[in-house]
């Protein structure tokens, strides 16, 4: 369970910003949006909230959070071996003095329970530090923290971690490589393991999900085509059912020479290669390159979506209404508020344009549940909540306020004269 993700120096992002998805305490738990938050079994963050929107002007840096998250992943999971060096260094770059500060990330979150804090700071070429805490009786512990002073590591290994591992010299002049995923035991380390395992619950997109992807995710089960198909009858895209099958090849085609030249990789993917074809409510087949963008998108989307729910994980989805109907865009946030299809307490992040989520009849987010994006003066993004406007009420208009920019957020179009 997610409670908070925050990004330093990376891309537009200069200064610290937060996204958090802890319940703002001036907002009611009960009422209307009750769905929309879920407990944890804590005393302290004792609600989590199930989505998060992220709205903002082109440019303003909205996707760059999706983008922080994804490069937040790839560096906690990621295994070197020794002496390997792997860094994507991409600071914010409007000014001389972040081009030699790390980019910072720290990712605070919930495990059966137990809540910790993940952080870390890099640069072009070395790691500066990596700190791993957790909460004990409402109090935060250290468990290790391991810091670049001058040119030399400083480590601090607390009781906490003793007897966790019978040793952690492996970090010991590394200043390449982060100690999480550099440690992480392939037997089965208890203390370690479950939070590289939290993190690859963490996934990030920015566009739905290649077909072929979608077709071998379908194919697994039976059950994946019914949740498919259901949630394309509920959005009334005309379509009453799918077939997949394996893609038929001229005779001789894998005896012959482009096949054999291929990679083994390349092989595999055109041995699997899937085909589907939809009956649509009238029993007229159509391929795939007959639907239409939003429907294309809409049954891409449907693997990220239902393996999110399933396992209880967390997505951030950059612009998750791209080629949406609005209703559509509505539908998918209620499947993650509605507690009979969320069992497993699965969180969505997005970005987004389309403000129907905004409209006062329409409304199903929470005040804490609206994020918005602006550019400040020198160039970099500011995000804040909609409930940090406290003269804002439940009765207010929230279209209307964000269209008259009453929370910024909004691109300033002028006419052009030619």
């Amino acid at each position: 369970m997610l409670i908070s993700f925050s990004v330093t120096n990376f891309r537009s992002i200069k200064e610290t910003q937060t996204i958090y998805l802890s319940v703002d305490p001036k907002l009611s738990k009960a009422g209307k949006f009750k769905n929309n938050l879920f407990k944890t079994g804590l005393k302290s963050e004792a609600h989590l909230l199930k989505s998060a929107a992220i709205y903002g002007a082109n440019a303003s840096g909205k996707s760059n959070f999706v983008r922080a998250l994804s490069f937040f992943n790839s560096m906690a999971l990621r295994r070197l071996d020794r002496g390997q060096i792997l860094f994507e260094f991409d600071p914010f770059v409007l000014n001389k003095e972040n081009k030699s500060k790390p980019t910072e990330f720290e990712i605070d979150f919930i495990i059966q329970k137990t809540r910790y804090i993940y952080a870390f700071g890099f640069d072009e070429t070395k790691i500066h530090f990596e700190k791993l805490e957790r909460f004990e009786d409402e109090e935060k512990k250290l468990i290790y923290e391991i810091k670049l002073v001058g040119e030399e590591l400083k480590e601090n290994f607390t009781q906490l971690f003793e007897g966790k591992r019978d040793s952690i010299d492996a970090v010991k002049n590394n200043k390449n490589h982060l100690f999480l995923p550099s440690n992480v035991s392939s037997d089965g380390n208890k203390f370690l393991n479950p939070i590289y395992d939290w993190i690859q619950k963490i996934s990030s997109a920015t566009r739905p999900a290649n077909l072929q992807s979608t077709l071998d995710w379908i194919s697994r089960r039976e059950e994946n085509k019914i949740k498919t198909l259901e949630l394309l009858k509920a959005c009334d895209l005309g379509i009453s059912d799918f077939a997949i099958k394996k893609r038929e090849f001229y005779e001789g085609f894998f005896e012959g020479e482009f096949f054999k030249s291929r990679s083994e990789e390349t092989k595999e993917d055109l041995k699997n290669h899937k085909e589907v074809t939809f009956t649509n409510s009238g029993g007229y087949p159509l391929d795939f390159n007959k639907l239409s963008d939003g429907s294309k998108a809409l049954f891409n989307l449907t693997k990220p979506i239902f393996e999110t729910l399933e396992n209880g994980d967390v997505l951030f989805f950059d612009e998750l209404d791209r080629s949406l109907h609005p209703d559509v865009l509505k539908n998918i946030v209620r499947i993650f508020h509605n507690p009979n299809l969320n069992k497993n307490k699965a969180q969505i992040v997005f970005t987004a344009h389309n403000d129907i989520l905004l409209e006062k009849k329409e409304r199903i987010l929470r005040h804490d549940q609206v994020w918005f994006t602006s550019k400040v003066k020198d160039g970099s993004t500011e995000l804040y909540s909609l409930s940090e406007f406290e003269d804002v009420k439940k009765s207010d208009n929230i279209v209307k306020k964000y269209r008259e920019y009453d929370f910024g957020a909004r691109p300033f179009i002028k006419d052009l004269n030619y």
